[in-house]
């Protein structure tokens, strides 16, 4: 079995309790930020290969995440599922590198969430990878 890990990032306690809970079940590694600041602490320590990050995030937002990812070479680049309240978001598609794997509107069943999870880990992670290998 693959082992991917997965980070959440999201200001509802609830939902990503869910979120955790089914992705565990499913035999995903996950963790868990509340906060951007704590979401950035977190992909250093964690080092994910999937970030599930919602847009609102309190401080810092989900652009702030995004832009340390890119400027900050102690931060690592994972590919980004977003997450939002909102149907559209603005710089959604890109934000310098780093690009934005899939958006979401909220609330996304755990179900769904998997699956874009996977959708995204097998379409995305060994190209990611390699890219940032060559560009790296």
């Amino acid at each position: 079995m693959i082992n991917i890990r997965v980070l959440i990032a999201d200001s509802n306690w609830k939902l990503m309790g869910r979120y955790e809970m089914f992705l565990n079940g499913c035999g995903l590694e996950v963790a868990t930020a509340d906060t951007a600041l704590l979401c950035v602490e977190m992909l250093r320590g964690f080092e994910p290969d999937i970030l599930v990050l919602e847009a609102e995030l309190p401080w810092g937002q989900g652009d702030g995440v995004l832009d340390l990812m890119q400027t900050e070479p102690d931060v690592p680049v994972c590919p980004v599922i977003m997450l939002s309240d909102l149907p559209e978001w603005e710089g959604l598609h890109q934000f310098g590198a780093i690009e934005v794997a899939e958006y979401h509107q909220k609330p996304l069943s755990p179900m769904e969430l998997r699956e874009a999870v996977m959708r995204v880990y097998h379409e995305g992670v060994s190209a990611w990878r390699t890219a940032l290998s060559i560009h790296g």
